[in-house]
């Protein structure tokens, strides 16, 4: 059986001996495999294995709310994958990780992402992107992906997280910020390009998942 995280995504093979655990919104994708789909960011979920063995798994976060004000792009998600990932029989607690919100004038600070959770696994939320330029500046955070600077030298971007991410991209120019980061790269300097996902198939499909978003202008 194979389990994935979108949130989480659990892709499950058919071997002689199946995994055999409820949880999630269950399909089959064009490999026969059994899909295990949690994407309901309002409340936690159980995995239950009553019977073990290794699964495909994907992790993706919550991405980061983007700045205001020639404000950076909103980082990524972190994305973790695993194609063999050991399960045992026990209960595991599945958290999907909600978006962070954008600045607002009231709220100039954006939020980072929530982390998801399977089991030991841990994606961190996406870092949110800096807000303001000139006398009120609102820094970009780190998380999965950095958030993007905004628009002022001073103002840098948001770090990502090694093996989950990218930092965002930095501001060039007065009016430019930079772009959040990417599963799959660093968001870039102006123009503020979100940094591009990385393409996975446990769906069996090959999807692009924790991209970054792009700054403002």
């Amino acid at each position: 059986m194979a389990m994935c995280l979108l949130g989480l995504a659990l892709a499950q093979t058919a071997p002689a001996a199946f995994v055999e655990a409820p949880g999630g919104n269950l399909t089959n994708d064009t490999r026969d495999n059994l899909i295990h789909i949690f994407t309901n960011s309002a409340a936690a979920s159980n995995f239950v294995v009553t019977i073990g063995g290794d699964v495909e798994v994907l992790v993706v976060a919550g991405g980061g709310g983007g700045g205001m004000n020639m404000g950076g792009g909103g980082g990524a998600g972190g994305l973790i994958y695993s194609n063999v990932f050991p399960v045992v029989g026990s209960t595991s607690t599945v958290v999907v990780g909600g978006g962070g919100a954008g600045s607002t004038p009231s709220a100039p600070n954006s939020s980072r992402g929530s982390n998801s959770v399977f089991g030991a696994l841990v994606a961190f939320g996406g870092g949110g992107g800096g807000s303001g330029y000139s006398t009120a500046d609102y820094p970009a955070s780190s998380g999965g992906s950095g958030g993007g600077g905004s628009a002022n030298a001073n103002i840098v971007p948001g770090e990502g997280t090694n093996g989950q991410g990218y930092a965002g991209g930095s501001m060039a120019g007065q009016y430019y910020p930079g772009g959040g980061g990417g599963a799959g790269a660093p968001g870039t300097n102006a123009p503020g390009h979100g940094g591009i996902g990385v393409s996975n198939a446990i769906l069996g499909v090959g999807y692009y998942w924790a991209g970054g978003g792009g700054g403002s202008g």
